[in-house]
C-alpha cells in the first residue's frame, strides 16, 4: 500500500526555534547517552533544511532526533540534544505530493502527546538538501515495521446505529486515513441485525489478523468480547459453564474507537474520549493484558462484562432507558430525573465476596502463581435488604489526592447499597470512573480489593400465578434483570456469581500517567 499524507497547507509544520526553546521542558536526552549508545546505535543521519534551518536528522535504532547547529555548538558544554521522537511515536515517511525533483521535500507524520492523555497526528516537513529523501524515507518505513505490536492488518467491526448513528462517520473521517497513512491494511464489517458482533466474535477466524477495531460504544465491545472468548474456551476445550474454571487468554488484542451512547471503557483505556487518540494509539501498537468479569446465572456461563455489572438501582434504570429509546439520548436525563423521585427498590438477597490478600499474607492461592484470595466473606447485613449491587471494571490505584482506574489489574471495587439515595449512587459511580476518592456510608458499603462475588436473591418467584398484580409482575421482571455495560440481560436464575478474570483480554491502549518524550512544535 502507497503511503499518503493529508497534510495540508493548513496542518501544523513544525517550527524549529520553537523547538529550540521547548528542549529544557520536554525531556531532553544527552548524546552521550542516546547516540552514542550501545542500546542505541545509529543507522542513517543526514542535513537537512527544517523551517528555513539546516539541522541533523538522526535516525537510530531508538528514534529521530533533530540536531540544530546551536544544538551540535551547545551540546558538550549543556550535554542536551535536540526533541527525540521514538519509533512508536513514528507513523510514516513519506515524499510530499508537491516536492519536485529540485526540492527533495519529505513529510515526517508522527504523534503528538499532548495533555491530559490527548494525542494528535502531525506533520514534520522536511526538506533534503543532499538528495538523501528516498534513503530515509526507506529507514524511517523500515523501522516503523519493526515496532513490536504495530498492527498491519486490522478486522473492523462498526455499529452504525449506535449512539448518534454516526459510527461509519467517525471510522471514515478519524480513522481510514490514518490506517492509510501508517500503511495498515483493514477489512470493514458493518453490523446489520442485534447480536451481529457476537456471531462474529464467536465463529470468525481472525488468524489472518493483527488486531480487532471496535467502532461503538461499551455494548458493541461487550457482544463481540462475550463471542469471542465463547470462541476461544470452545477450541481450548475449557467449560465455561464451570464459574471455577481457569479460562484461556484471548491473544488477539482489541482497540476501541468510541462512536456509541457510552463510551466509559474507551475513557479507562485511553485516559480520554476522543477518536484520534483511540486511532493513534492503535497505531502505535501498545497492547497490556486488560481484565473483565465472568457472570454466571445458576450453574450456567451467562454472559462477560468489560465495564461494569449492576443489579437493582442501575439495571432498573437501565432497564427504563431501553423502553425510551424512541427518546434518543434525552432518555437518559428523564429517566434519571424520574427515578429521582420514586421509591426505592429493595429486594432480599444473600452477598458473598472474595479479597484479593496482599502480598505479605501467606494464606490463600496455590504453587502455579494465581492470585491469592481469601475464603468466601458474607457481607454484615442483618436485614439482607439491598437496593443495589454493583461492580466496575478496574483496580483503583491510590495517587495521593485522586485514584487511578486501572482496566489491567486484578481486583476491583464492589458497591453494596442498602438504601443509597439515587443520586448519592449515581455520584458515587461517576466518582469512581473518573478517579475521585470516595468513601463507604452508612447504607453503602464500598469493599476494595474484590475477585469474586455471589449475590442469591431470597424472595420466591410467583410469576406464574394468575392473581399476581401488575405492580408485583413489574417488579419480578425487574428481579431478573442485571445491567451488564449498559445493557439489560435476562438471568435465568436468581442465583449469580461474578468473577474477575485478570490478564484474560488483549488491549491496545496506554497505560495511565504513562511518561513520553514530546516532540513538540507550534
Amino acid at each position: 500500500m502507497e503511503n499518503s499524507s493529508p497534510c495540508s497547507a493548513g496542518d501544523h509544520v513544525i517550527n524549529k526555534d520553537t523547538l529550540c526553546k521547548e528542549n529544557n521542558k520536554i525531556g531532553n536526552l544527552s548524546s552521550e547517552s542516546i547516540i552514542n549508545s550501545e542500546s542505541d546505535a545509529v543507522i542513517i543521519e543526514d542535513i537537512v533544511n527544517v523551517s528555513g534551518k539546516d539541522t541533523q536528522i538522526v535516525l537510530t535504532t531508538n528514534g529521530v532526533k533533530l540536531i540544530s547547529p546551536k544544538d551540535r555548538i551547545n551540546k558538550k558544554k549543556e550535554g542536551k540534544i535536540g526533541p527525540f521522537l521514538e519509533w512508536r511515536d513514528v507513523i510514516s515517511a513519506s515524499k510530499d505530493p508537491k516536492s519536485t525533483e529540485q526540492s527533495h521535500q519529505w513529510i515526517l507524520n508522527y504523534i503528538h502527546h499532548g495533555s491530559k492523555s490527548i494525542v494528535h497526528h502531525r506533520c514534520l516537513k522536511v526538506h533534503d538538501k543532499n538528495g538523501n529523501s528516498d534513503k530515509l524515507i526507506t529507514a524511517i518505513q523500515k523501522q516503523c515495521s519493526k515496532v513490536v505490536g504495530r498492527p498491519k492488518k486490522l478486522f473492523i467491526l462498526i455499529n452504525p446505529i449506535g449512539g448518534a448513528c454516526k459510527g461509519r462517520q467517525i471510522y471514515q473521517k478519524a480513522a481510514e486515513p490514518l490506517f492509510k497513512l501508517a500503511s495498515v491494511e483493514t477489512h470493514v464489517v458493518v453490523t446489520e441485525k442485534s447480536k451481529h458482533a457476537l456471531e462474529i466474535g464467536e465463529t470468525h477466524d481472525f488468524s489472518q489478523y493483527d488486531g480487532v477495531v471496535i467502532v461503538g460504544g461499551d455494548g458493541l465491545y461487550q457482544e463481540f468480547l462475550q463471542g469471542l472468548t465463547i470462541q476461544t474456551q470452545k477450541k481450548s476445550g475449557i467449560n465455561y459453564d464451570d464459574p471455577n474454571a481457569e479460562l484461556s487468554k484471548l491473544n488477539i488484542p482489541i482497540g476501541i474507537i468510541p462512536a456509541g451512547t457510552g463510551n466509559g471503557l474507551t475513557y479507562m483505556i485511553n485516559g480520554i474520549q476522543h477518536a484520534e487518540t483511540a486511532v493513534l494509539n492503535i497505531i502505535r501498537g501498545e497492547q497490556h493484558r486488560g481484565q473483565i468479569f465472568i457472570v454466571h446465572s445458576g450453574s450456567k456461563f451467562l454472559c462477560v462484562s468489560a465495564l461494569a455489572f449492576g443489579y437493582g438501582f442501575f439495571s432498573d434504570y437501565v432497564k427504563r432507558t431501553e423502553e425510551l429509546r424512541w427518546m434518543k439520548k434525552a432518555r437518559y436525563a428523564y429517566t434519571f430525573i424520574g427515578m429521582l423521585s420514586k421509591k426505592k427498590r429493595f429486594f432480599q438477597a444473600e452477598l458473598q465476596y472474595r479479597l484479593k490478600l496482599k502480598a505479605n499474607d501467606s494464606s490463600g492461592g496455590n504453587e502455579q502463581g494465581e492470585q491469592q484470595k481469601s475464603d468466601w466473606i458474607i457481607h454484615k447485613n442483618e436485614t439482607k435488604n439491598y437496593n443495589c449491587i454493583y461492580s466496575l471494571q478496574g483496580e483503583l490505584v491510590d495517587a495521593g489526592d485522586h485514584n487511578i482506574v486501572d482496566p489491567y489489574g486484578s481486583h476491583v471495587m464492589l458497591g453494596a447499597g442498602t438504601g443509597c439515595g439515587h443520586f448519592a449512587l449515581f455520584k458515587t459511580m461517576m466518582y469512581t470512573v473518573f478517579g475521585k476518592k470516595i468513601n463507604s456510608s452508612s447504607n453503602l458499603d464500598l469493599i476494595d480489593r474484590v475477585t469474586d462475588f455471589k449475590i442469591k436473591v431470597l424472595r420466591d418467584e410467583q410469576g406464574g400465578s394468575e392473581r399476581i398484580s401488575g405492580a408485583r409482575a413489574r417488579e419480578i421482571e425487574l428481579e431478573h434483570l442485571i445491567d451488564i455495560d449498559g445493557e439489560v440481560i435476562h438471568l435465568e436464575s436468581l442465583d449469580m456469581t461474578v468473577r474477575v478474570q485478570p490478564s484474560l483480554t488483549l488491549i491496545y491502549g496506554v497505560k495511565k500517567k504513562q511518561v513520553t518524550h514530546k516532540f513538540q512544535h507550534d
